[in-house]
């Protein structure tokens, strides 16, 4: 969806996955103050898939320069008219993409050959299946996100969630494949304007979500 002038999003990661909830019995936790199952515990720093650089939350810390010229990301199929199944899953708002028609795809240019993964765009996409959100609560402005750009949260993150066509026909076939380049999120960080409001889309989930 496109976002609206009054609510900006302030940057996009391109984020890799790794699996906590397979190293513990129970469900891995965002807050802070869980030592069991939280950020801070054993179940999201030992080990070596969610570990050093491959884990999550991450903070981005500054900037290097890209080599070249910019990537250009693009994107095919999103601007159609699609039903949507809204739902809450336990840990999240997650809205799944319905593919009867074209399905939605992004390109990421360049930017592959720099990260080290990504499709052979001449018969593989990165197609688009679902997106969900992580925020804060009401009234902060300082949290919510997974993610932190320079070591600074927001209070909304949107997971765009795409696989691998080279390796399965959803996110779930292609992650059971093990393959580091399955699947692509692209995290995009919101703000709060002034004025308060929010882009139209967002409300038609939390809405669908109401219902």
């Amino acid at each position: 969806y496109s976002t609206s002038g009054t609510t900006s999003p302030c940057g996009a990661v391109a984020e890799p996955m790794c699996s906590v909830s397979s190293k513990v019995s129970h469900s891995w936790s965002y807050d802070r103050c869980d030592s069991h199952y939280g950020p801070t515990s054993s179940a999201w720093t030992s080990g070596t898939s969610c570990n050093n650089q491959k884990g999550s939350p991450i903070n981005v810390c500054g900037a290097v320069p890209f080599p070249g010229a910019n990537p250009t990301v693009t994107t095919t199929g999103w601007a159609m008219t699609r039903d949507m199944d809204i739902k809450n899953n336990g840990h999240t708002i997650q809205a799944n993409v319905a593919l009867y028609a074209a399905a939605p795809t992004t390109d990421v240019g360049s930017l592959s050959s720099v990260v080290g993964h990504g499709t052979n765009y001449s018969s593989h996409k990165w197609v688009l299946e679902q997106v969900h959100f992580h925020w804060g609560r009401t009234g902060k402005t300082d949290e919510g996100s997974e993610h932190y750009l320079q070591g600074m949260a927001y209070p909304l993150e949107a997971h765009f969630v795409h696989y691998n066509s080279a390796h399965g026909t959803s996110v779930g076939s292609a992650a059971g494949t093990g393959h580091a380049e399955a699947l692509l999120v692209v995290g995009v960080m919101f703000d709060l304007n002034a004025a308060g409001s929010e882009p139209a889309a967002l409300t038609t989930i939390a809405d669908g979500v109401a219902e």
